[in-house]
């Protein structure tokens, strides 16, 4: 297991990763452990879509309430090919991790896969987001690759976004996520590797239907037994300077908030910084988390146009 310092520095791009006409020079071993692990990240993405693409026809689409046609299909397949591309352990001289991906509750029916997608996407562009001041000086190259692939993760968020009839863009800035809290959220798919990652407790949201203004919260997480009246949740998305903070069970979505966000359950009522080396410094008072939800409190035309649009195609 490497040390969580090392990590600090190799992780942050395992979700997404640097393609492999920009990795093509010599790179140390640091940056070599970074590609084989966004490799695997890469591949659950890869073939999530491809299970998708599989398993949902346009009348599936239809049933569901979205465009109908190849509208859907057409853009998923595009961002399936993207994912594929964006393949880095060949010529980089990492060897791939053999793992196993732990899809099937993602796949349920089409509006489980599309929520999912909206999901996997916005930890892509979270995890970037992260990395940024944390790649090694001598690999500014692969710090250059790296903005060329989360400006497409990012679009590829916004076309979930608009096809779950949510806002395609929603806070003025991104949400950056620590290494340890992008294997807290992507960890559970993955399986039968070791990804050498460190993972705070799981946290799952339970709730059903929209997140919204008003939404009380309700989680399941195995740190959730015995006492938790002392605990606190907070909630956190790219246009905060910190968190949220309200007693666990009073967790409710406060107005003014809208689109992705992290959610913590902490020990303590200090709340956690958007700067990503400050709140790697209170990982000690997280009892679990994060788990990533979309708040969607505002009404967007352009998503109801286009939803509106394909089903009269029908």
């Amino acid at each position: 297991m490497l040390f969580f310092q090392f990590l600090a520095v190799l992780v942050p791009l395992a979700v997404s990763a640097v393609p492999v006409r920009r990795a093509s020079v010599q790179v140390g071993p640091g940056t070599l452990v970074v590609l084989q692990l966004a490799n695997v990240l890469e591949n659950l993405e890869t073939l999530f879509y491809q299970q998708v693409l599989a398993k949902f026809k346009a009348a599936d689409y239809v049933a569901d309430g979205f465009p109908s046609g190849p509208f859907v299909t057409d853009e998923i397949t595009r961002v399936e090919n993207d994912e594929a591309i964006h393949q880095v352990i060949k010529g980089s001289g990492a060897i791939p991790l053999e793992c196993q991906f732990n899809l099937g509750n993602l796949l349920t029916d089409v509006k489980t896969a599309m929520n999912a997608a909206r999901l996997l996407e916005e930890v892509g562009v979270s995890a970037y987001t992260g990395a940024v001041n944390l790649i090694d000086s001598q690999d500014a190259n692969i710090l250059v690759a790296a903005a060329t692939i989360v400006t497409i993760e990012s679009r590829h968020q916004t076309i979930f976004n608009i096809l779950n009839g949510h806002v395609p863009s929603s806070q003025h800035f991104d949400l950056p996520l620590l290494p340890t809290e992008v294997v807290t959220v992507a960890g559970p798919l993955i399986s039968g590797c070791d990804l050498g990652i460190p993972s705070n407790t799981p946290l799952a949201l339970t709730n059903n239907g929209t997140i919204t203004t008003g939404t009380l919260l309700q989680f399941s997480s195995p740190a959730l037994t015995g006492d938790t009246s002392k605990l606190l949740c907070q909630i956190l998305t790219g246009d905060q300077n910190s968190t949220v903070v309200l007693p666990l069970d009073k967790c409710i979505i406060p107005p003014a908030l809208d689109g992705p966000a992290a959610v913590f359950i902490t020990n303590t009522s200090v709340p956690l910084s958007n700067d990503i080396l400050t709140r790697q410094n209170q990982n000690n008072t997280i009892v679990a988390g994060p788990t990533l939800t979309f708040i969607d409190s505002v009404r967007d035309e352009l998503a109801e146009l286009v939803t509106h649009a394909g089903q009269k195609q029908t």
